[in-house]
């Protein structure tokens, strides 16, 4: 899975720099270049939110064929062998707008549907980060699977999947 780039700091930048030159023109060249820079940054803010809505899509759940189990007693995997802790992260964050959508949300009530996608997405990345480096061991099972998550700044969600990868035979 490759690392896209969130669209955040290229909006920012964006906005800067809009604001820049929305102020340069207003004063010292035109007002109805000011106007042109304006539009300009709500094509600019569409297309970013278009973007996002793709480059947050789900990807579906994907154990690479790597058997989970929860259980560390009674297990009934047959003949297995340890080979040691595996463990998948993912720390992902919405953008300003979609977090401000979700804040706005939380004063009339309900749920905030760009908070749930987001948890389910970064979820679902961590095992299956989980998952490759388990099968990068050669392993087939992981045992003793467990999720943990955590909030490492306004708007962002993290979690750990973790758990000890096995050879089952």
């Amino acid at each position: 899975m490759s690392n896209d780039s969130s669209a955040l700091g290229f909006l920012i930048s964006m906005v800067l720099l809009s604001v820049v030159l929305a102020l340069i023109f207003f004063f010292y060249v035109d007002p109805l270049w000011t106007a042109i820079i304006i539009i300009f940054w709500m094509v600019l803010f569409a297309s970013i939110l278009a973007y996002d809505s793709r480059h947050w899509g789900r990807p579906g759940l994907d154990t690479l064929g790597v058997q989970l189990s929860s259980r560390t007693r009674k297990l009934e995997l047959g003949e297995y062998s340890i080979e040691g802790m595996v463990m998948g992260t993912c720390v992902k964050a919405r953008n300003m707008f979609s977090a401000a959508r979700a804040e706005a949300r939380s004063l009339i009530g309900g749920e905030a549907t760009q908070f749930t996608s987001l948890v389910d997405e970064c979820r679902n990345i961590a095992l299956m980060r989980m998952c490759r480096k388990a099968k990068d061991m050669g392993c087939n099972g992981v045992v003793g699977f467990r999720m943990i998550t955590a909030e490492t700044l306004w708007g962002a969600t993290e979690i750990i999947a973790f758990g000890t990868a096995v050879k089952i035979k």
